[in-house]
């Protein structure tokens, strides 16, 4: 299928590439075939109570759904280390040790649950971020279409004021690309650096409340086509 991009002979609209992007499934990765996929995403925020980094880091092996390897870091910690190897599935949490989990659904499940990085990054923006059309590309050998990232325009910064609302968010700035197969719809390489922030209204009267400014940065990169992904066995893998 077509993704995102060109569609006999005309460009999507933004509202389709979002809804595209939304409606993706992880089987995708199976129509993808082997290959390596690493994402990056840091949040800072900042505001009267201090200031928080937030770092995950996201890697994917991935052959099939009988063999694969996946690892979640944050904060320089690791979180889990999942490998599906000839359909056996072992798993490390943390710094423990390789466990063989016998229910391999489940960490199939844990997979489908936290895979689509570039939703949770651009989560906070979703009623605003607009897909404009730039060019098509071939990135690691495969056709793509590259859109640039933009805020639609917002007629009330505020409008979380209105009513009983005590809190809103304001979007102040957002650029990036992202760069979407041809023939899976998956993003094969994203950019994206955006600020917005976080406004809490006071109940009280000539309070001012609080203010949260947060900056967010995400990288993600699928590469290494055609080529078996996995080739440690669970022996090796035991090893931290």
């Amino acid at each position: 299928m077509s993704a995102c991009g060109r569609s006999g002979g005309h460009r999507e609209t933004s509202e389709s590439v979002a809804e595209k992007l939304a409606r993706l499934s992880p089987d995708a990765l199976a129509s993808l075939g082997p290959h390596h996929c690493e994402s990056v995403l840091l949040l800072n925020s900042e505001g009267d109570r201090g200031a928080k980094v937030i770092q995950e880091r996201y890697e994917l092996q991935w052959d099939n759904w009988d063999q694969y390897r996946y690892r979640v870091e944050k904060n320089g910690r690791k979180v889990m280390d999942l490998t599906i190897w000839k359909g056996q599935a072992y798993q490390r949490q943390g710094d423990g040790r390789l466990k063989t989990r016998k229910n391999t659904h489940e960490m199939h499940y844990y997979l489908r649950q936290t895979w689509n990085q570039w939703e949770a990054a651009v989560k906070p923006f979703s009623s605003v971020l607009r897909y404009d059309y730039r060019q098509t590309e071939i990135v690691e050998g495969r056709p793509v279409h590259r859109y640039d990232l933009a805020l639609e325009s917002v007629v009330d910064p505020l409008p979380g004021r209105k009513g009983r609302s005590r809190q809103s968010i304001v979007y102040d700035s957002i650029n990036g690309s992202i760069w979407i197969d041809d023939a899976t719809g998956l993003p094969l390489k994203a950019v994206m650096d955006a600020g917005y922030r976080h406004v809490r209204f006071s109940r009280r009267p000539g309070h001012p409340g609080e203010e949260i400014r947060f900056r967010l940065e995400f990288r993600l990169r699928r590469y290494d086509f055609g080529r078996q992904q996995v080739t440690e066995s669970p022996g090796q893998l035991a090893r931290p």
